[in-house]
């Protein structure tokens, strides 16, 4: 046999060893995946770039420049409902706490990771968790916050329409969760009357439009209250008008202030650190009655700690305090009722998807239906409630966008005025776009950090 020869008969085999090795991975179900998902993004990415193009090559021809620099030009528009923004934040001077607390979880995670272990450290976890909270409150109070003036730029006027979003969706989103749950249990009342009109009310709210609840309110509100000189007095503190509530802000802080809320502080923590402390205390008082005590003197150092403003008529409104329109009121009113309606079935749905032998072990224990529900049920239910209930919290939070149907200055609304007054529609709309996905996801990103930790976890 020649050379030539044998080296035809090694070649055949070669190539069809290749063969075989290209069909086996494209048989293989995982790479067949990734093929699929990187021409997609692919496919994505080339649809992205040709529409860029496109709308680059129509504004030339119209002779309008893109870009982002028109968001350093002055406003110059008026923002009905403007709360504070940072407008330079101190870091530096949370930054010892801060690394207090980072010190403190390295120190809780190296060593035995055993289940005894992890319970010894569960002071240095809450310490770690105190110093956070401090270094972020010390970072807050220091920074300079400034509401926003029609001489500010459209950046400034942007980051109030984002600040106002998530004002009424904090608030919204935490009433909600009362409302829900509130209205979940009451469904699942022995009494039957109870049981009918809470029943009837969440089927109601959720089968009317959000639109429709927000306009009534707003037209409710409008129509109910008196002007501002005829305003509804509430102890000289509250005032009651169609323009909105006036309530008293704090002007100055003194040193009492932070001296009542170290004394909390420390009394709090010598509780949590020292056991020993808590054991003789509850020999003369209750719980109850400690935090009750505690409560009076913080509350008494915000009393004695701070000046106030009290608002004032003068002319034809009042002047000085603080004010919540009736934009935000209505809004938020009907934020709460229409997904607070959806989260009370969800509850509803999460307490009965607990067994029934979890009630009957409370009840063969002696507990009042009470107990059973706030130590035994809820916590297990809250497993089943977390995500769909989180659907709520980001649909509560791009909702808030029906803020400009009734002129409240939310972002959508504020992000409006930019485009009319400056013609950026691509980049204000893209703006837009990415603030709101930034909050979802991070409303997202904490609502799955918390169900993970009270999830059950296999031994």
């Amino acid at each position: 046999m020649t050379p030539q020869n044998v080296d035809a008969r090694v070649a055949v085999p070669l190539r069809h060893s290749g063969r075989a090795d290209i069909r086996r991975w494209a048989r293989n179900p995982r790479i067949r995946g990734y093929l699929y998902q990187l021409a997609l993004i692919a496919a994505v990415i080339a649809l992205l770039y040709e529409i860029a193009e496109r709308a680059l090559s129509s504004l030339d021809q119209r002779g309008v420049s893109a870009g982002f620099g028109f968001l350093g030009h002055e406003a110059g528009f008026q923002i009905s409902e403007a709360i504070a923004i940072p407008r330079r934040i101190h870091w530096s001077i949370g930054l010892i706490p801060l690394g207090l607390a980072v010190l403190v979880w390295a120190a809780r995670r190296h060593g035995d990771e055993s289940r005894a272990a992890r319970r010894r450290l569960a002071t240095p976890r809450l310490l770690g968790s105190a110093f956070v909270g401090v270094g972020i409150l010390a970072a807050a109070l220091a920074s300079d916050w400034a509401s926003y003036e029609p001489s500010d730029s459209y950046l400034v006027a942007i980051l109030t329409g984002i600040a106002n979003t998530l004002h009424v969706a904090g608030i919204g989103c935490v009433l909600a969760t009362v409302f829900g749950t509130v209205f979940g249990l009451c469904q699942l009342s022995t009494n039957w009357l109870l049981r009918m009109l809470s029943s009837g009310l969440t089927d109601v709210l959720r089968n009317v439009p959000l639109l429709l609840i927000v306009m009534f309110w707003y037209a409710l509100l409008l129509n109910s209250f008196p002007a501002a000189r005829s305003a509804v007095d509430i102890g000289g503190l509250l005032f009651l008008t169609n323009r909105g509530v006036y309530y008293p802000t704090i002007a100055g802080i003194s040193p009492a202030l932070w001296i009542s809320i170290a004394a909390v502080a420390a009394a709090y923590a010598g509780l949590r650190l020292f056991p020993a402390a808590k054991t003789a205390l509850d020999r003369w008082a209750s719980p109850a009655g400690v935090a009750l005590v505690l409560g009076g003197v913080a509350f008494a150092g915000l009393i004695a700690g701070t000046t106030w403003d009290v608002p004032t008529l003068q002319g034809f409104n009042f002047a000085g305090g603080g004010a919540v329109g009736p934009e935000f009121t209505a809004l938020l009113i009907g934020l709460v009722l229409y997904h607070g309606s959806f989260i009370a079935d969800i509850v509803r749905s999460g307490v009965l998807a607990v067994t029934s032998g979890q009630w009957e072990a409370g009840f063969s224990l002696g507990l009042p239906r009470r107990q059973i529900v706030a130590k035994i049920v809820l916590p297990q239910a809250l497993r089943v409630i977390l995500p769909p209930a989180t659907l709520q919290y980001l649909g509560l939070t791009k909702n808030t966008s029906i803020g400009v149907v009734i002129g409240f200055p939310e972002l959508v609304s504020v992000s409006r005025t930019v485009l009319n007054q400056t013609g950026k529609a691509i980049e204000v709309m893209l703006i837009v776009l990415v603030s709101y996905l930034v909050i979802s996801l991070a409303i997202a990103a904490c609502v799955g950090f918390y169900q993970e930790r009270v999830q059950i976890r296999e031994r």
